[in-house]
């Protein structure tokens, strides 16, 4: 049965990431309002696409990663998109049955579908600020108005679940688990979420102000307060050095192949987010295997 629900999550997920390269590929900078409308066609030849050229990840694989009339290779970067959105959702809907499973089983199964829910939009702003990012270098206002504004919503979700629902944890949900109790993480509040919010804004707001916007834009500021209010606090911390580590780790790389130099630009909002999906989907593993590490360190 779970089986099934993931394999719908994921082709659910595909869909929205078609959804998401339509929105990224329309908003772009150059494009004017009036032509954001229309039915999606081929770049090239600019012949109007039919349904089965627009089947997430199944058509790009059928037409070899080209368009069927004119031959023109479609971005790679479009398939990547539906792949990973797909993922996304799949791991989010496994992630929040592993750790809410009681609500499932009872009367108070909805209320873990709409957290479930909650989580899809979020990681569908979230993909859409990452993709744009990308490949544009900046972030568009409403997206992150987007996030912020759902990440006040799922707080408050929260709280009713915390009120509303028994089985619900008093500590609402800790994605690195044991490591919220270290950190002073021992029932949910709403100081919590201010304190993840205060945690991300101090860290990405320093590096902006020290760097004067080249090493960090006032859009990733604003994605910030986002990460903040949909992680609270300790996820946020978690979250934020993932990005980090993740960004500088590849930020190295790329130096050291030639394909960037110390003075050009690497997006920053896509390693924040994919920081703030491993700290939503696998940070108490992450977590408990570092303190592990750490015991065996301190017995040898």
């Amino acid at each position: 049965m779970q089986a099934i629900l993931y394999s719908l999550s994921f082709l659910f997920g595909s869909a929205i990431g078609s959804f998401i390269n339509v929105v990224v590929y329309r908003l772009r900078p150059e494009v004017s309002i009036e032509n954001i409308n229309g039915r999606s066609h081929c770049d090239s030849c600019k012949k109007t696409l039919r349904w089965y050229e627009l089947i997430p990840i199944l058509s790009f694989i059928l037409q070899k990663g080209k368009c069927r009339r004119c031959r023109k290779i479609i971005p790679a970067q479009y398939c990547c998109i539906e792949i990973c959105t797909g993922a996304v959702f799949a791991l989010l809907a496994w992630r929040l049955l592993r750790i809410f499973p009681m609500v499932y089983g009872t009367s108070s199964w909805w209320w873990g579908v709409g957290l479930i829910g909650l989580w899809w939009v979020i990681a569908t702003v979230l993909m859409a600020v990452s993709s744009y990012d990308f490949s544009y270098y900046l972030i568009p206002d409403i997206f992150l108005y987007a996030l912020i504004g759902f990440g006040v919503v799922i707080n408050g979700y929260y709280v009713l679940l915390v009120r509303y629902v028994p089985a619900f944890p008093s500590k609402g949900i800790v994605f690195s688990d044991t490591f919220g109790y270290f950190m002073g993480r021992n029932e949910f509040s709403l100081l919590s979420v201010v304190w993840g919010v205060l945690f991300c804004v101090g860290v990405i707001g320093v590096a902006y102000v020290l760097s004067r916007g080249k090493a960090m834009g006032f859009g990733d500021v604003l994605l910030a307060v986002g990460l903040g209010l949909v992680l609270g606090w300790p996820d946020s911390l978690v979250g934020i050095l993932l990005g980090f580590v993740s960004g500088t780790i590849v930020s190295l790389i790329l130096i050291v192949f030639g394909k960037k130099t110390m003075k050009d630009i690497v997006p920053f909002g896509p390693f924040l987010v994919f920081g703030t999906f491993l700290a939503v989907l696998f940070s108490d593993t992450m977590v408990q295997g570092y303190f592990s590490l750490f015991s065996m360190l301190f017995r040898m």
